[in-house]
């Protein structure tokens, strides 16, 4: 592998203010003629968020422009018009098998470096939705975290593809993947090498190649048994053993830990209560009877429609909370039931757009003032 040049994070225009004002106006010019709504327009105040954009693009306000709205038509069909994004736990259910995986230190060039297990990964075992809808989730805690290395550097991947078969990837995953990657997320792809890759991988990767961007092309590299060239993109902590590092592919996929650094845990009480009348609950939604402990109470919420095993549970009747597992019967003599619930939640958006918000009022307070200032400073007509 030829060694690339380390790129400065910080290389930009002189006038960045300037660059990120007329990316915004090349925005709103390109929502106004593909009659778009605007979508959380709020993260458009944002400068790290656009800045993504700008950088991947080399500052090219078309290119970026065109990635920002490839991006957010893909957020608009798969994460809904709220923008709601998925859960921790099924993110971590798809990461978790081996995919993908950030490791702790950045490789000798300033990259991200990611670690694929493809020897334990089954593309099969997951929709596709979920698979891109988790690299969505993956990259967006990596930018929120390490965004200016990221995005002036890009990730760098390292892929064990011992065992991998035809049947282990599907020609529609592929090209998702590597639409997403490519023409959507505002990130940069410093290398993708596939070690210990099989006759197998080299048919995919012929059938693939013509539907990938020359750039991307050039940095997948078949690096085989052999490693050559692995170290100008990584550390000996990042070289699987078998090629001569110190990386135990097995500990990497199964080490929670390593996935916990990109994952916000909030954990949520939701109490649902209220008294028992004529099969009513006191909840929309819900209905009382004989039910299991607990778990037809979540199940038979809207709002909670996910496992029942990632929520940790507390019911209690007439105030005392409930322990057993067996069957509960709603008998005349209860009068309240109560359920609270502690679920673990993951959000991409909300707690910065809380911040954001506050901001954006405070321009606006701003802007305000200043638009009565100069009203107030101008010459009055005779």
């Amino acid at each position: 592998m030829a060694a690339p040049q380390a790129q400065s994070p910080t290389m930009a225009p002189s006038d960045i203010t300037g660059t990120l004002a007329a990316f915004r106006r090349n925005i709103d010019n390109d929502a106004r003629r593909r009659q778009a709504p605007t979508r959380l327009p709020i993260r458009y105040d944002d400068d790290d968020y656009l800045l993504r954009f700008l950088r991947v693009a080399k500052y090219d306000l078309t290119k970026a422009s065109e990635r920002l709205f490839n991006l957010e038509a893909w957020e608009d069909e798969h994460l809904g018009s709220d923008h709601h994004p998925m859960t921790a736990v099924r993110f971590l259910d798809v990461l978790g098998s081996g995919m993908l995986t950030p490791l702790p230190a950045p490789g000798p060039l300033g990259h991200t470096v990611l670690f694929s297990d493809y020897s334990k990964f089954n593309f099969n075992a997951f929709r596709k939705e979920h698979i891109v809808q988790a690299l969505y989730y993956l990259f967006e805690q990596l930018l929120q975290r390490r965004g200016a290395q990221l995005a002036g550097t890009g990730v760098a991947v390292i892929a064990d593809a011992t065992n991998f078969g035809w049947s282990d990837l599907t020609s529609e995953v592929q090209h998702d993947v590597i639409r997403f990657l490519q023409d959507r997320l505002p990130v940069r792809v410093g290398t993708i090498a596939l070690c210990h890759h099989s006759a197998v991988m080299s048919m995919v990767w012929g059938i693939v190649r013509p539907f990938v961007n020359a750039k991307l092309r050039e940095r997948v590299q078949l690096v085989g048994s052999k490693g050559d060239g692995l170290e100008t993109f990584f550390g000996p902590t990042q070289i699987p053993a078998s090629l001569g590092g110190t990386l135990d592919p097995k500990g990497v996929s199964e080490d929670f830990n390593l996935l916990r650094e990109f994952v916000d845990e909030e954990t949520e009480e939701i109490e649902l209560s209220g008294a028992v009348g004529p099969g009513d609950f006191g909840v929309e939604g819900m209905t009382v009877g004989p039910f299991t402990f607990a778990r037809d109470v979540i199940s038979n919420t809207p709002a909670h429609q996910i496992g029942i095993q990632q929520f940790d549970i507390i019911l209690t009747v007439n105030g005392k909370p409930v322990t057993s597992a067996g069957n509960l019967v709603v008998t005349p003599d209860v009068t309240h039931l109560s359920c609270r619930v502690k679920r673990t939640v993951q959000d991409v958006w909300n707690r910065k757009l809380t911040d954001l918000a506050a901001a954006q009022a405070e321009r606006l307070k701003q802007l305000s003032l200043e638009t009565s200032r100069n009203n107030n400073s101008a010459p009055q007509e005779s």
